[in-house]
């Protein structure tokens, strides 16, 4: 098959691999698409420790089943159309006894630690495999890994469920953000605004309910200090979110 190696930071091909073979386990799944992340640039420039090299990207996909080693539940046969998480838990440790397997002290992950979907095909443990409706083709699928993210975020922001009339801020207006933007959006919340940095402060484009601006210092007055969550990398983005979130 055809697949994406890193060799090591820095230098990328596209190079003739082995086809996976299912472990036990284990399925193999036809890579219909996956997204680039931040994270595969820091891998490509070797700013995320956890990497070995070579290793081939890829963490934000969506594909169909076909194959499937020993011991996999009949609900994934060849053919199904999947989305996958790309974290792998060892769930023995501390952290995972206690449900915090993000924290796993074993952790690892499809595509940053071992193999991912810049390839034809990819190897995955079948609990990790989630079926998808027939609805939703590999792109949206492929969008399952980061909506999940921001799910989560609205999770510790202590904004999931009905949050009508609540004002929110979202600082960034990546992929990332516009997810965050959108679940507020349904969850009620209102008015919801977002900031991205920018070369001027130029209107932008409303999102429903919600209003919008581009700012190269987000940020909203200091009396209404609505709830805010800032998903950029960018340092001043952050230290802007820290200062203004409601007490």
């Amino acid at each position: 098959m055809r697949a994406l190696v890193l060799d090591h930071p820095g230098s990328f091909r596209v190079a003739d691999v082995p086809d996976p073979t299912p472990q036990t386990g284990q399925v193999v799944v036809r890579v219909d698409c996956c997204g680039i992340c931040g994270t595969d640039l820091h891998i490509l420039a070797g700013e995320f420790p956890p990497t070995p090299y070579p290793i081939t990207p890829g963490h934000e996909f969506a594909g169909t089943v076909v194959a499937h080693g020993p011991d996999v539940k009949p609900d994934l046969p060849v053919g199904a159309r999947v989305a996958v998480d790309p974290s792998l838990y060892c769930g023995y440790c501390r952290r995972c006894r206690a449900g915090r397997d993000n924290l796993c002290e074993n952790w690892a992950a499809i595509g940053d630690t071992v193999n991912g979907a810049f390839a034809e095909f990819v190897a995955v443990p079948a609990v990790n495999a989630y079926r998808l409706p027939d609805h939703l083709d590999g792109q949206l699928g492929a969008m399952t890994e980061p909506l999940a993210c921001a799910v989560h975020g609205i999770r510790r922001l202590g904004l999931l469920g009905p949050v009508s009339a609540e004002p929110t801020v979202v600082i960034g207006a990546g992929t990332m953000g516009l997810l965050m933007l959108q679940l507020l959006l349904h969850a009620g919340a209102g008015p919801v605004s977002w900031a991205r940095p920018g070369p001027s402060p130029t209107p932008a484009r409303s999102t429903g309910p919600g209003s919008g601006w581009r700012s190269t210092r987000p940020a909203c007055p200091r009396r209404s200090r609505p709830p805010s969550g800032c998903w950029t990398g960018e340092g001043g983005c952050w230290s802007s979110a820290c200062r203004r979130p409601r007490p």
